[in-house]
This record gives structure tokens, C-alpha cells and sequence, in this order.
């Protein structure tokens, strides 16, 4: 019979392979119960991390990914900090909050805005107000 996962370390490594091959539901699981279990371990960062990317990539539920996203921003993650700065600057432009994505933008390394952004703030800027998408 199968043992259940029950140490953080395994909880992160499924729910790792769960995302990446696709078996969306057992990966949402694996991570939330990592979370709920540990919420101090050492993998939560990550988890945290891969939730946004997940909701981001997969759901397409821009403002889920945003919500865990600014909780690895706010946890001032090493790690992960850039990478959730520039998703959040994906997600929150695909919802059309340009100032909030120009300003997780701002706190990456990238040397060029994305062009709906740019065209956003170039609009914005000259007091046009183009079309969400």
C-alpha cells in the first residue's frame, strides 16, 4: 500500500513533479498541504514561488498567481525575488493594473518594459487611454 507524504521535503519534491507533468490537481494539493503542514519549512518559500508560477502558467488566473506572488515578495525572498518581481509584473499587466506592474517591473533586472506595458505607460503619459485587453 502506498504511504502517504508526509515530510516537507517529499511534499515539495511531489508537488514539483505533479506541476511539471501536468497533473494539475494533485500539484495544487501537494502544495497547499505543504503549506498547511509546514508552513515554516524550508520548502514554503518555494512553494509559495511555484504557486504564483502555477496560476500564472497553468490556471491563467492572473490574480491568484498575484496573491502568492506578493506573499514571496513581501518575505523578502533571496531566491525567488526577482523571478516573483517580474511575474508579478506579467500577471498584474494581463489584469490590466499597469502602475502596479510597471513598479514589480522596476524591482527586476530587466533592461526593457514588455511592449503592453510600454504602450500603456507611453499612453498614459501623453493622457491617452488605450484599451485593456
Amino acid at each position: 500500500s502506498k504511504r502517504p507524504v508526509n515530510d516537507d521535503f517529499n511534499l515539495f519534491y511531489f508537488s514539483r513533479n505533479y506541476h511539471l507533468f501536468g497533473r494539475d490537481d494533485l500539484a495544487l494539493r501537494h502544495y497547499n498541504k505543504l503549506l498547511t503542514k509546514f508552513p515554516d519549512s524550508v520548502y514554503a518559500e518555494d512553494a509559495l514561488f511555484f504557486l504564483g508560477i502555477f496560476y500564472f502558467d497553468v490556471k491563467k488566473d492572473y490574480r491568484k498567481a498575484t496573491y502568492y506572488l506578493k506573499i514571496v515578495v513581501e518575505k523578502k525572498s533571496e531566491r525567488w525575488g526577482k523571478a516573483a518581481y517580474y511575474y508579478l509584473g506579467r500577471a498584474n499587466s494581463q489584469i490590466g493594473n499597469y502602475n502596479e506592474s510597471i513598479s514589480a517591473y522596476g524591482k527586476t533586472n530587466i533592461e526593457r518594459l514588455p511592449q503592453d506595458v510600454l504602450v500603456h505607460l507611453i499612453a498614459s503619459k501623453a493622457g491617452v487611454h488605450p484599451l485593456a485587453h
